[in-house]
């Protein structure tokens, strides 16, 4: 229907009278790594997909979600039971991505004098520099539930990694090999940053019980 004041609207458009701008959704990105050591896991983020049955190694890309604030939780496929349930919340700055990695082997441990803890943790690594830091980025995780992982990303450069935790290194050169041990198994890795990749995460793990590892880079939103 034809309007019955014309040259009101043309005089509202012409006015630039300023519309309210939508504010754009609280876009955030994470990634996800199975760096456990059990068969199989489901992972739960809450409000959002399930994922059955991931097995060790096992990846998932990221992507442009509309949340900032994140809640997780994994157990072993099948078992649902809480003991063995391991849980983290997020909270991600508009426009960050972050590699989520799973590690452990959700069982109960008993230290002296002590209540009963779950062997599995959620880590969580921002694709982001902190202050000092400068490209390239080598992130470890060392998922192994007991032995400690040796880590040589370059020469002069060693590091030794505790068993259910990480490492960062930046400032390496473009093209490296890294040098792992853990327990009597030996990895050489060649690795190079090819732009726009600046920071990768390396995951070792127990597959079928021999140790393992993953590879996933590390990639600001706007560039996935």
């Amino acid at each position: 229907m034809r309007s019955r004041h014309p040259l009101l609207l043309v005089f509202i458009l012409a006015a630039g009278i300023p519309m309210q701008a939508q504010e754009p959704p609280p876009l955030s990105s994470v990634q996800f790594i199975n760096a456990t050591s059990l068969e199989a896991v489901d992972l739960n983020v809450h409000h959002g997909r399930k994922y059955k049955n991931l097995q060790p190694g096992s990846r998932v890309p990221g992507g442009a979600f509309s949340r900032q604030d994140w809640k997780l939780s994994f157990h072993p496929s099948g078992r649902e039971e809480k003991p063995l349930t391991a849980h983290a919340s997020l909270s991600l700055s508009r426009g960050e991505s972050r590699t989520v990695v799973l590690i452990g082997d959700a069982r109960l441990v008993h230290e002296q004098g002590e209540s009963p803890a779950l062997r599995s943790k959620i880590l969580d690594f921002s694709s982001a520099f902190s202050d000092g830091e400068r490209p390239n980025r080598l992130i470890v995780v060392n998922g192994h539930p007991e032995l400690p992982l040796e880590i040589t990303p370059h020469a002069g450069i060693r590091r030794e990694v505790p068993p259910m935790s990480s490492v960062s290194i930046a400032g390496l050169p473009t093209t490296i090999l890294v040098r792992a041990a853990i327990g009597k198994k030996h990895f050489d890795l060649p690795m190079e940053f090819l732009p726009p990749t600046q920071s990768v995460v390396v995951c070792f793990y127990l597959r079928a019980g021999q140790p393992d590892y993953t590879v996933m880079p590390q990639s600001d939103l706007e560039e996935q």
